[in-house]
């Protein structure tokens, strides 16, 4: 359920947004659109009527920018925790698919046979669970998201690690999610919605799982789309319970720092992303207010523990009596009457999970 952060892909955006001398990531415009990054895409534009253009902003060449929602603006007060609103992720770019539909498709593929056979049934499973809550891409569903395997059979013609685009796959596209299996771990981690690359670079959308579990790699799914952890809105401590001291490796990380004179160890470790890396405590990551260097937003309607977004109380949990008691688990639901309860583990995507998909990956009418 690890969340990778590319720190380089956040600066060049920043410095796209600066060069184009627009405000901020996420800033609304004088005409009251959402400021878009202007990276170019390969989306195709369907026909659109004068009124229809006066309201969005467009890529210099006439197509789509990244996030375009046709129907209408960006919701600020969508209730998902996400960095698509803030500009620094995109969704996945809008194509015609083979019945001419204009679709926002996943393109996935398996790093090789074994992970394809080891992976497959799980991940077609996981992409049901969205796709039971969302229905088919169609006008009555409201949505366009499409996933599909693109695969020439597989991503790398000898696979290696991610960071081998000499081996990608001639036939495969450059920009697929490169799926595998990590196995033992019992853990999982991908990259945050589209990046878009200056030059293209194979491999940099990925997921990796650390077993077979539908609902991980369903909660995966949710980051590939662009969603990010619930428990890290910044408004987090209003609803759960944080115990940062007690998730595996704090008391070690603490050692290590105390022991290289640092004051302030037990809040840096559990606030400042870049002091726990250092001190090897890298599961706090996944816990911190906010994503660290990007940009994300909260939504206006509050916390949603029932989102797919979310860990459960006793993931990476030090100590073993949090399987009964929640008072001893990282993560707790704040109670009304003091006593902590569990944050169960949400296998499918909540209502809010689901209208941020409509909202970004709307549904175009088709020419």
């Amino acid at each position: 359920m690890k969340l990778t952060i590319f720190i380089v892909a956040a600066a060049a955006a920043l410095l796209s947004v600066a060069m184009a001398a627009a405000p901020p990531p996420g800033q609304q415009t004088a005409t009251g659109t959402d400021n878009l990054n202007t990276t170019t895409s390969t989306v195709e534009g369907p026909n659109i009527t004068s009124s229809d253009a006066a309201s969005f902003i467009f890529l210099p060449d006439g197509r789509f920018p990244p996030n375009f929602t046709f129907g209408g603006m960006l919701d600020p007060n969508l209730g998902s925790h996400d960095a698509l609103s803030a500009g620094m992720r995109y969704a996945w770019p809008m194509i015609r698919d083979d019945c001419g539909r204009f679709v926002r498709r996943v393109k996935y593929c398996f790093v090789n046979e074994d992970n394809k056979t080891a992976l497959r049934h799980t991940f077609k499973e996981a992409i049901k669970s969205w796709r039971q809550e969302l229905g088919e891409p169609s006008a009555e569903s409201g949505h366009n998201l499409q996933f599909k395997d693109v695969g020439n059979p597989y991503c790398y013609a000898n696979w290696q690690n991610e960071r081998n685009p000499e081996n990608w796959q001639d036939g495969t596209d450059v920009d697929a999610l490169a799926v595998r299996i990590e196995r033992g771990t019992g853990s999982a981690y991908g990259t945050l919605g589209y990046q878009f690359a200056l030059e293209s670079a194979p491999g940099r959308h990925y997921m990796v799982l650390g077993d077979d579990h539908v609902g991980r790699a369903a909660h995966e799914i949710g980051h590939v789309l662009g969603l990010a952890h619930e428990h890290q809105r910044s408004d987090r401590d209003q609803y759960i319970e944080f115990r940062c001291n007690k998730l595996k490796g704090f008391s070690d990380a603490k050692k290590r720092a105390e022991q290289a004179a640092e004051f302030d160890v037990d809040y840096k470790l559990c606030n400042y992303q870049d002091f726990a890396i250092k001190y090897g405590f890298n599961i706090a990551t996944q816990y911190t207010r906010g994503l660290g260097y990007l940009t994300t937003h909260d939504g206006a309607d509050g916390f949603d523990y029932k989102s797919i977004m979310i860990y459960l109380s006793w993931e990476s949990a030090d100590d073993v009596r949090c399987r009964l008691n929640a008072e001893h688990c990282p993560l707790a639901k704040k109670g009304e009457t003091g006593i902590s309860a569990f944050v169960p583990f949400n296998e499918r995507p909540s209502s809010r999970d689901v209208a941020f998909v409509r909202q970004f990956y709307r549904w175009v009418p088709q020419p």
